[in-house]
């Protein structure tokens, strides 16, 4: 048995036990989620019919199964079930189903691979979904689950902060110092502006970014929401930022940045400064469109001679769009994943398009189904939100854009496990966004008039017998 076999049955022996002696909620809150953004996903514990076991699989299937033998699965389930609830789950069906479809020569299904597939699923997209759906129900949860994931922030920040300045792979060391045994991967080629891409234990600095970009505005809602630890969480959003900054990824950057100037607007409801913005948008347009259209030209080119453009991050991104844009035309309703990388875009196998990866390996009901969720909850969130004003209104925003912020980045990442679980955490937490904010301000309050000035009982007393006299 190696250290990672060991690592992933301490992930799940602290799970068991943390639900045991302090209740799912609990180890929900303390070890769930702080594994999922802690601890590295590669190391693999195999077993027969049992699906490979990582440390966040571990995580949850401990919890299933703690609560399954103390009586408690029903706390692992919304109290009442939303349509949400089933949009979010259907994934796992529909995936499931896709890969049957594709591990079948014959054009079937391949119900073997749809048994193994299934509780793959389940723990990676819908245990995190219905966990956060299930025990964070209200503001009071949110603060107590928001505590750990400040910490996690701090060490993650720290992390990427030490490694952006070395000339090695930091964080991973770290773990095969301790006989973990992960690939490390190359500094060489990795850097930008004299300085290494962090991404600590994460598969990338992109996805790393994703990440801290979501953990930003969570950690201006974990101020608000415990004002004792608001100097913390003010240090934690900075640490974020920092993050984002050491992994040297212009897609994140440019997402922290969009949503710093939006969500502002949003709250103070700056019409006339939203309507200056569209103005120099519009007066913009033509330099815009010029620049957008030599880079389509030259990307196309590119395509055309090499069969790909790998070596400039942000054509190929242009040149992914080009290349299986019109696939997803063809993936018909359970995909096509054989199409990546095919024929002489073999250099173009890394789908750094979350979206449209998943159009190639789900297909128009995946794919589709993924789309509709964000979009969902994102009307769900502003309807929300739309009547609240000041605090409340900076604290809905703040967890919308967390979310938000996380779903922009996946349109220049591919769905990595390492952030997965993340994204599930987000999606369940946009669907209890009507709870959280529930029962706080929706109207302005007048400032009340000033009171007419009482004179005093004994002058009152005086001046009545007066007029009686």
């Amino acid at each position: 048995m190696g250290t990672g076999d060991v690592l992933v049955f301490s992930v799940a022996l602290a799970t068991l036990f943390g639900v045991w002696v302090r209740g799912p909620r609990w180890t929900f809150e303390r070890i769930y989620v702080p594994a999922l953004l802690l601890i590295p996903t590669q190391p693999i514990l195999n077993f027969a019919g049992i699906p490979d076991l990582n440390p966040h699989r571990a995580a949850a299937a401990a919890m299933l199964f703690a609560c399954l033998v103390t009586g408690d699965l029903y706390r692992l389930l919304p109290r009442r079930w939303k349509l949400i609830d089933w949009l979010a789950l259907a994934p796992v069906l529909t995936f499931a189903i896709s890969y049957a479809v594709d591990q079948d020569p014959s054009g079937g299904f391949d119900l073997k691979a749809f048994r193994h597939e299934i509780p793959q699923l389940l723990l990676d997209w819908g245990c995190p979904y219905l966990f956060m759906r299930a025990l964070v129900t209200d503001r009071a949860s949110l603060g107590r689950m928001l505590g750990p994931v400040l910490v996690a922030t701090l060490i993650l920040a720290g992390l990427a902060a030490v490694e952006c300045r070395l000339a090695t792979r930091f964080t991973v060391n770290l773990w095969n110092a301790v006989g973990l045994g992960l690939d490390v991967p190359p500094h060489y080629g990795d850097w930008r502006l004299g300085l290494l891409r962090a991404f600590t234990h994460f598969l990338g600095p992109i996805t790393l970014g994703t990440v801290f970009v979501s953990l930003a505005p969570l950690m201006i809602a974990y101020g608000q929401l415990v004002p004792k630890h608001r100097r913390w969480a003010q240090v934690a959003t900075v640490a974020a930022v920092v993050g984002v900054g050491c992994c040297l990824s212009r897609g994140p950057a440019l997402v922290l940045a969009l949503l710093v100037v939006l969500v502002p607007m949003a709250v103070y409801r700056m019409r006339v400064a939203a309507m200056i913005g569209g103005l120099a948008l519009l007066f913009a347009i033509p330099t815009l469109w010029v620049v957008a259209g030599e880079a389509i030209s030259y990307t196309i080119a590119r395509v055309e001679q090499t069969g790909n453009t790998a070596g400039e991050s942000g054509y190929y991104r242009i040149a992914l769009l080009i290349i299986y844009g019109k696939q997803v035309a063809t993936v018909g309703f359970w995909g096509a994943p054989e199409l990546i990388g095919a024929g002489k875009y073999g250099g173009a196998n890394s789908i750094d398009n979350a979206y449209l990866y998943l159009f190639l390996i789900g297909g128009w009901v995946g794919g589709g189904l993924m789309i509709l969720i964000n979009l969902v909850l994102l009307r769900r969130a502003w309807r929300a939100i739309h009547g609240l004003n000041g605090a409340p209104r900076w604290f809905g925003y703040a967890l919308t854009s967390s979310f938000a912020g996380i779903a922009l980045c996946m349109g220049n990442v591919w769905f990595a496990p390492d952030y997965a679980g993340w994204y599930w955490i987000s999606v369940g937490l946009m669907a209890n966004l009507p709870d959280h904010l529930a029962g706080l301000d929706t109207v302005r309050r007048p400032v009340p008039a000033a009171s007419p000035p009482h004179p005093h009982p004994h002058l009152a007393q005086r001046h009545l017998a007066r007029e009686q006299g």
